[in-house]
């Protein structure tokens, strides 16, 4: 039986995270959130059994298709053979606990599972987050080695033939294409020369939904119920923040709900202030075009109500009348050019016991917004692997 918790991928600590008697998660499960007794089990059998073997790609990026030596493998995908499907996703915004799958399996660093089951009819499914890839398999006792083609992650939404991606709003920045950056694995439409996004449509219609500043935006994040469409909404860096708009308390409050049901923000850059001004106490942001001062203070889990003046990191009690802390999680950290002053440049944190917000300090997609090139540099590779990792179920505890 597996647990699907997060993976300890750390390669920076936060120095600011929280501690207390009980943690909420770090934003970084690794696991599908599936529904354990739709699960075959294998100890109910006694005789042999048959493997599946292949390795998990990202969309677009598997051998063959990515240029040699660009491939992407995926890690912590969860890999199940069930009689039949799996529930749908929900195609809205949904909170999505952690359980244990009999006879699940997880990816490894490489991309790599192997699965084994009695001889039968299944639905393989491999899924990481929103991502999901759907099959039905005949199994005997022998071994059968899958091609890379049917273990890479799907690029387009098609629930109907086995193909599933996350709802994806953004944020349009001004200082990082994130659209363009998600063009390259599949959604929307790319130029031809694979740069830039030239349409948010896809195979089966809009793929990412784009929003505008100021107007776009702001009506955006004034209709919770525009925002409970989407998986996740990315604000990247843009120097067209609405200041004003951020020091509405209905404003804070949409955001805070949404990621109390189960959302996940994508924040990078000059953009901050709209994951720091919700959640002010997770998270210490050094200058930018708000100044040089950090917001903080609090907010009430109950009714997400909040008060900008106080520092704090308690996010409530639970069930047994303890506190509850949340613990940002850092994943990459830097230093200046003279190899000082290191902090953390990407952190997770989950400020409402379930839903997810990831912070990076630096662009994703080059200088600026216009800074267009064919393949992936470093950091977008990095926003890959973290757009995966944020999707992914929450070990959630209940929050009073």
């Amino acid at each position: 039986m597996m647990r699907r918790l997060a993976s300890l991928f750390v390669v920076g600590l936060f120095a600011a995270a929280a501690c207390g008697p009980t943690t909420n998660g770090n934003g970084s499960g690794s696991g599908s959130g599936v529904d354990a007794s739709t699960s075959n089990n294998p100890d109910a059998y006694v005789g042999a059994l048959g493997t599946v073997t292949g390795k998990v790609w990202m969309p677009h990026y598997s051998p063959g298709v990515a240029p040699p030596g660009q491939e992407i493998p995926v890690f912590g995908a969860v890999i199940t053979l069930t009689g039949s499907k799996l529930d749908p996703i929900p195609q809205q915004v949904y909170c999505e606990q952690c359980v244990n799958t009999p006879g699940a399996v997880s990816s490894g660093h490489d991309g790599s599972f192997v699965i084994t089951a009695p001889p039968g009819d299944y639905w393989l499914t491999i899924q990481k987050g929103q991502f999901r890839l759907e099959q039905q398999i005949h199994v005997d006792t022998s071994t059968i080695n899958l091609p890379d083609a049917s273990t890479t992650l799907p690029s387009q939404n098609d629930p109907a033939n086995g193909a599933w991606i996350p709802k994806v709003a953004i944020a349009v920045g001004n200082y990082d294409a994130v659209e363009d950056i998600l063009g390259k694995i599949g959604f929307g439409t790319m130029d031809g020369t694979n740069e830039d996004m030239t349409s948010p449509a896809g195979e089966h219609g809009d793929e990412v939904t784009l929003y505008e500043y100021p107007t776009g935006v702001q009506n955006l994040l004034s209709d919770l119920n525009a925002m409970r469409q989407y998986h996740i909404i990315f604000f990247p860096c843009s120097t067209s923040v609405d200041d004003s708009l951020l020091s509405q308390e209905a404003i804070l409050k949409n955001i805070r709900q949404y990621v109390s049901e189960g959302g996940k923000l994508y924040v990078t850059d000059w953009s901050g202030e709209t994951s720091d001004r919700a959640f002010p106490p997770q998270i210490q942001l050094g200058g930018g075009v708000f100044g040089s001062t950090d917001t903080v203070g609090t907010y009430d889990p109950k009714t997400f109500a909040g008060n900008i003046t106080t520092y704090g990191v308690l996010i409530g009690t639970d069930m047994q009348g303890q506190p509850v802390y949340d613990q940002p999680k850092g994943w990459i950290d830097g230093t200046g050019g003279d190899g000082s002053n290191r902090h953390p440049m990407s952190v997770t944190y989950s400020p409402t016991g379930c839903g997810r917000v990831l912070y990076s300090t630096y662009q994703t997609s080059g200088a600026s917004a216009s800074d267009k090139h064919a393949g992936l540099m470093a950091q977008e590779r990095v926003l890959l692997f973290l757009i995966m990792e944020i999707g992914v179920c929450s070990d959630v505890i209940v929050v009073n």
